[in-house]
């Protein structure tokens, strides 16, 4: 039935003369394409800026639904005209008007729901349809149907193999005017992550040594991981008889998207697959056949759903309890009931590699999951915002590698990605000049998790990307921020030399938040320079909407806001209280504080903490007091802290006497004019 199967041949790469990234809409796979997806690509592009031009369709963003309607009929026609030798649908230049071009068309999409041939199967083998029985082809225009048609039947009659031609469109759609205020209700995770991931958990699963590898998505939207791991197969040398078997029955989706099924099921289909097992779901987490497969997967490859306590759920929340023990709440975060619902799909020893937010990854039930004997970390790849910036999100996310009740792994790779090959401009992708730094992380990683015992704590394996290894059971964290080369090296530096965690001199107060009472200066952190010097002018004149904290004469502020741009100060002595932003920690000292405060604006600890915190963009980054309290801090002799807090407080007198000196002669020369 399907002519595309295993007919593919080997393509030259995009780096070939005369090639160019400048007009290719990819979502990061500009480095890996063949010169005959590059074209594709613009083709789809072209295609959907005539649909945009020309209407037809509402809303917009249904064009990527119509051209996959069209892609299956036109898939089921090649079929149909193999097994009989006649087309159903023929050549629309056949026809005479634009009536029946439409007519034939939309006539050929319900023949083809209809045909068993062309069904996708659920986990218990009972057939559905791609699309529902009564769901109609919405082209009206025939220009664009006529060129959709062209670009379609190219794609399925030629001999070179194509993998993820609707990924293809669907890139193509994301960069172009596509409709973003209305939500596009997936996160499309970029095929060279996809493709980096899944190169990963096959190496933590040794999957050359499973012949007959079963894989899930239970959140597959289009199945592009599902794609991805068929190809990784594929490269590894199968056999034709094993990926046909392994695309038709090894690779199982489930989507609460009826719409994503039907891309994932037709996506697998032109790998080859009979009745591929992609299905709908009401509720991945809830789904009764879903549970039923439980310890059934050797992996999950997931995207997961996320974002703030969105899930309510009572029976999804209760199972997800089941595997994070000490979570509260009537309202979860989606991504940790998908951790759950992966974990629990997957055998002993088996494998879950899953995108997760930061926020997940250093939360409190997170955290005390990995630290059981049945659950290990073995890898964490810290992902750029750029990643999902195009499907309306500028998340900070990770790509997490669990293995369930396995043989643990004695080291941990920890890795950030800096650049995965475009960046958002003015809403659409633009080639990134740093190129991308996912396809060297799975060799890095291999080469982490095959380091000896005796390499130490931590190796750092590579900067860029940044690619260390951690001995397991020496890992303090699991954020890749908090094994920054510098910040690393430079702590390290400290501690051989003698130095002691800033926790032996400051401790967080616990600080009562300001009622109504005096007016008193409140400093913000904008208060703050890069020095440590406050502007007590602006201060006094600031007016919050909100009340801040209460600080005393000598306490530490430490800003715990954006700590690449690190700001701290101190309380003077002769001042009794003031209110500080909630921006702030408040530290008591048990030396002077301005000796400490000379020790934090010291590089090398401020190298520490610059890469740490969590949030959605690089100015909104936040760390915690223990951060603070963590930093490594150089050895300092009683004697020594007296005279550098002398010199710290003599320095930020004479630049407030000289900020008062300045305002008074300009104050002097407005009264003058």
């Amino acid at each position: 039935m399907y002519e595309l199967r295993h007919r593919g041949k080997d393509l030259p790469l995009l780096n070939v003369p005369g090639s160019s990234h400048a007009d290719l809409p990819l979502l990061g796979t500009a480095a890996d394409l063949s010169t005959a997806e590059i074209e594709l690509s613009r083709k789809f592009d072209d295609l959907h800026n005539l649909i945009y031009a020309k209407g037809g369709i509402r809303p917009t963003n249904a064009a990527i639904e119509e051209v996959a309607k069209l892609l299956a009929v036109r898939l089921w026609d090649n079929a149909v005209e193999a097994r009989t030798g006649r087309s159903r649908l023929g050549r629309l230049s056949d026809y005479s008007s634009s009536e029946s071009k439409i007519g034939a068309v939309k006539d050929a999409f319900q023949t083809m729901l209809r045909d068993p041939q062309m069904g996708i199967q659920d986990t218990r083998g009972v057939l559905h349809s791609l699309w529902p029985i009564d769901e109609p082809f919405r082209i009206t225009n025939v220009e664009v149907v006529e060129q959709a048609y062209s670009v379609i039947s190219k794609l399925v009659e030629s001999d070179v193999k194509i993998s993820d031609p609707l990924g293809a469109a669907f890139d193509a759609f994301l960069s172009g005017k596509y409709d973003h205020g209305g939500g596009l209700g997936t996160y499309l995770t970029p095929s060279s992550i996809a493709r980096m991931m899944t190169e990963v958990a096959f190496e933590l699963l040794g999957v050359s040594s499973i012949p007959n590898p079963r894989i899930i998505d239970p959140f597959c939207g289009t199945g592009r991981f599902l794609i991805a791991a068929y190809e990784a197969l594929a490269r590894k040398d199968t056999s034709a008889e094993s990926l046909e078997r392994i695309a038709s029955s090894g690779l199982v989706g489930a989507d609460q998207s009826p719409q994503s099924i039907a891309k994932s099921g037709l996506n697998l289909m032109l790998l080859g697959a009979q009745h591929p097992r992609v299905f709908h779901v009401d509720d991945s987490i809830t789904s009764t056949v879903l549970s039923q497969a439980n310890g059934l997967y050797d992996l999950v490859l997931t995207n997961p759903p996320f974002g703030g306590a969105k899930y309510k759920d009572h029976v999804g929340i209760q199972r997800t309890r089941e595997v994070f023990e000490n979570l509260r709440g009537r309202a979860i975060d989606p991504a940790l009931a998908g951790t759950a619902l992966s974990v629990n799909l997957v055998r002993p020893g088996g494998v879950v590699a899953i995108v997760l937010p930061d926020g997940i990854i250093n939360s409190q039930p997170f955290v005390e999951l990995t630290k059981t004997s049945d659950i290990q970390a073995c890898a964490v790849v810290s992902l750029p915002t750029a990643t999902f910036s195009l499907s309306g999100t500028m998340a900070k996310t990770s790509a997490v590698f669990l293995r369930k009740k396995g043989q643990w792994s004695a080291r941990t790779a920890i890795a950030r990605i800096d650049h995965v090959g475009f960046k958002k401009q003015a809403g659409k992708p633009v080639p990134d000049p740093e190129g991308n730094d996912a396809n060297a992380i799975p060799e890095f990683i291999k080469e982490s998790l095959n380091l000896e015992d005796s390499s130490g704590d931590l190796t750092v394996l590579s900067e860029r990307p940044l690619v260390c290894s951690v001995r397991s059971d020496a890992i303090e964290s699991l954020d890749p921020a908090r094994l920054d080369p510098e910040g690393t090296r430079d702590r390290a530096a400290l501690l051989d030399a003698g130095g002691t965690r800033a926790s032996s001199v400051i401790t967080h107060s616990r600080t009562r938040r300001a009622g109504r009472g005096p007016v008193e200066p409140f400093i913000s952190v904008l208060h703050v320079d890069e020095l440590g010097n406050i502007d007590w002018a602006a201060a006094d004149s600031y007016a919050p909407a909100t009340d801040g904290q209460i600080a005393t004469g000598g306490q530490l502020l430490v800003s715990l806001l954006n700590p690449s741009k690190f700001r701290a100060s101190v309380v003077p002595w002769n001042v009794e209280r003031v209110q500080c932003s909630l921006e702030f920690g408040v530290f008591d000292c048990t030396i002077d504080p301005y000796a400490v405060l000379g020790l934090l604006y010291r590089h090398d600890v401020k190298s520490q903490l610059r890469p740490l915190g969590s949030g959605t963009s690089s100015s909104r980054r936040r760390i915690r007091e223990s951060d603070v309290e963590d930093l490594v801090l150089p050895p300092i002799t009683r004697s020594e802290a007296e005279k550098l807090a002398k010199t710290v407080l003599e320095a930020m007198d004479a630049i407030d006497r000289g900020r008062k000196a300045l305002e008074s002669v300009y104050n002097a020369s407005v009264a003058d004019s």
